[in-house]
């Protein structure tokens, strides 16, 4: 109750003063809470004191540790426990272990020094995922993100043709505005109407005096398509939704 209301340091305190009667779900509430709040290295902190108490964690305790991490941009810890339920306490992964190690697969595209581990968790997530929902393209989007900051450009192309083999489209990102009371809905790379040219015209005059005024150059844009000049995938990120 107490971490469901944000007072995380009070639900620490109950747990503290329960010591004989602390069992697996007072442990896996705790970590919850506490990875719901964003104390991610609480969060791992409480999973060893829960492991050298001699209670083993299952895998609905795994599920809040992994979501810690995740948000928390723990990446090493996160990929650690992680190999943990398989290796020390051979928990099957399930779809909500997945998920989280997508977020971390997501953090590891900014991590050059580690490419060749995100390329290799990226394979391992997208072929369970795929096994729990061949029709979504989010997996095999990741997959070739990943790739493409790895440079493998051939891998790349050989994810995208298995998207088109199996019939898989991409969903584009959209975004919602309210001006006046009224709903607008814009996706990415959209050019129907007034409106969106318009936003456009507008964004290239913006992106124009930071590069003039400001000195602003654009960030890595290593993931776009690879035979594109860098214009093209400059323009390509600055319309993402």
């Amino acid at each position: 109750m107490y971490s469901k209301c944000g007072n995380v340091a009070m639900a620490r305190l109950v747990l503290e003063t329960m010591p004989a009667m602390k069992n697996i779900v007072s442990w896996t509430s705790m970590i919850a809470g506490l990875a719901m709040h964003g104390h991610g290295e609480e969060a791992i902190q409480l999973l060893h004191e829960m492991e050298e108490s001699g209670i083993k964690p299952d895998r609905i305790t795994f599920v809040p540790v992994l979501y810690a991490c995740s948000h928390a941009g723990l990446i090493e810890q996160g990929h650690k426990c992680f190999s943990k339920m398989k290796n020390v306490y051979n928990i099957e992964q399930s779809i909500e272990h997945y998920g989280c190690m997508v977020d971390l697969v997501r953090l590891f595209e900014g991590h050059t020094n580690s490419i060749q581990g995100n390329v290799e968790l990226a394979e391992q997530v997208k072929e369970r995922l795929s096994e729990l929902c061949l029709t979504d393209s989010g997996d095999y989007e990741l997959l070739s993100n990943v790739y493409a900051v790895a440079g493998k450009w051939n891998n790349v192309e050989t994810v995208r043709r298995s998207m088109i083999n199996q019939r898989i489209k991409k969903i584009p990102g959209w975004s919602m505005i309210e001006v006046d009371k009224i709903m607008y809905r814009f996706f990415a790379g959209e050019k129907q109407n007034n409106i969106t040219k318009e936003a456009y015209d507008k964004l290239r005059e913006i992106m124009l005096k930071l590069k003039v005024e400001g000195g602003y150059v654009q960030e890595d844009v290593g993931s776009v398509l690879h035979d594109v000049e860098d214009e093209e995938k400059e323009d390509s990120v600055t319309k993402h939704s």
